[in-house]
């Protein structure tokens, strides 16, 4: 009896020796909620024009919930731990509110890997907002092919996914009948507005539109040693329905344009210089 109670204890300590070593090998990493994720954040839209960039992560982390991570001025890398899952999205917001940048996790990460780098993209930014907005709809979220909806999403918009109907694709997808036939692209309009004279750049990299501009009143002009700048009639091709954000290196304004479905257009001028 005592020869038997010996072996099972030695065949015991040879699983739990057994065991450790494998924990140890992998960290203990699929003990740990998420995973550890180097992100790499592309350059903003207005880092030419002068503007330095700052950034608002927005991502589920280790125990899927939605979290918010500001950046300091200039700071392009960020390490953070995310939920590990299906098609766990990743977006990086300039200023917090222009066209983000993204990027996914698609598949089950291995319970090995600790750590992992991720670099954010412009083209991957739609997809990521959509995913981000419906995290309650995860199931859902889950079985979309990401590559395959944003593939479809730049060629609809030539070249500028934003310009698809994120509305609509958001509902089939809730529904579950999200297909080619859902991704849309919006109408385009033209617009027209009275602005500082100067150049004015668009704060989503991907929008294929123009800006144009011309002295508002031929022939006008003020007197005196120091004339004012005129302001000029400045039109915007290719705008959609949705916000605009658009900075004007001369004047150091950052303009809003707000496009509704049929054209009409409001909008409002900031300044980004203190």
């Amino acid at each position: 009896m005592n020869r038997g109670i010996t072996a099972e204890c030695v065949r015991m300590l040879l699983m739990a020796a057994a065991l450790a070593a494998l924990l140890s090998s992998c960290g203990w990493g699929f003990l740990q909620p998420g995973v550890e994720v180097q992100a790499w954040i592309p350059q903003a839209a207005w880092a030419d024009a002068g503007v330095e960039g700052r950034y608002q992560l927005v991502f589920p982390n280790g125990r899927g919930e939605l979290t918010e991570l500001c950046l300091a001025p200039g700071v392009r890398l960020a390490v953070i731990r995310v939920q590990r899952g299906f098609n766990v999205p990743i977006a990086a917001y300039p200023f917090g509110r222009l066209k983000p940048a993204g990027a996914f996790l698609t598949q089950h990460l291995d319970n090995r890997l600790i750590r992992r780098v991720v670099r954010l993209r412009n083209r991957y930014g739609p997809a990521a907002h959509i995913m981000l907005e419906l995290r309650a709809q995860a199931d859902r979220c889950e079985t979309v092919q990401v590559e395959a909806l944003t593939r479809e999403m730049q060629a609809e918009g030539e070249g500028d996914p934003w310009k698809c109907d994120l509305e609509r694709i958001k509902s089939a997808l809730v529904r579950g009948r999200l297909n080619r036939l859902q991704v849309c692209d919006l109408e385009s309009y033209n617009v027209s507005l009275a602005l500082p004279a100067g150049d004015w750049v668009a704060g989503n990299s991907l929008w294929n539109g123009t800006v144009s501009s011309e002295p508002a009143n031929e022939g006008g002009g003020s007197t005196g040693d120091s004339p004012a700048p005129e302001p000029m009639t400045v039109e915007f091709s290719g705008l959609y329905a949705g916000r605009h954000c658009f900075y004007s290196p001369e004047s150091g304004l950052e303009l809003h344009l707000y496009v509704d479905k049929k054209g009409g257009c409001r909008w409002v001028c900031d300044s980004l210089r203190e």
